[in-house]
């Protein structure tokens, strides 16, 4: 197998992200928790082909895998409390006569021997079966 090695890029923090992360920076005790998060968000914005902890890590300058999984595992955060704000700055920045449109994008998964491979509910697959 192949090992894909990638140049250590994006070294420093964009200065938008820095603005549109300004408002979750107090849901984070530790600053350390912070600056992974910042780096961690960067890496889900680059053009990475897998978005990892691992190619994220690579990639991104600054940071490492342990500090990645530890903002992901072991920081301290509350999901609900992020998730909440998250919604809040959406709703509140949205246009008056805008519109939001949510869908789950799926794909069938096939074959029999792989682990979790079975019937799965997927909203996109169903509604082309149908037809």
């Amino acid at each position: 197998m192949k090992t894909l090695t990638l140049p250590k890029g994006l070294p420093d923090s964009l200065p938008e992200l820095a603005i549109f992360l300004r408002p979750f920076a107090p849901l984070f005790r530790c600053s350390t928790s912070r600056r992974s998060l910042e780096r961690h968000v960067t890496g889900l914005l680059a053009d990475l082909p897998r978005k990892n902890c691992g190619t994220i890590a690579q990639t991104v300058a600054n940071t490492s895998l342990e500090q990645l999984q530890h903002l992901l595992t072991d920081a301290v955060w509350d999901l609900l409390v992020l998730d909440g704000r998250r919604v809040r700055l959406l709703v509140e920045h949205s246009p008056t006569n805008g519109m939001l449109v949510l869908d789950d994008t799926g794909l069938p998964k096939q074959g029999n021997a792989s682990v979790g491979v079975h019937h799965q509910y997927s909203g996109t697959f169903e509604r082309f079966r149908r037809r």
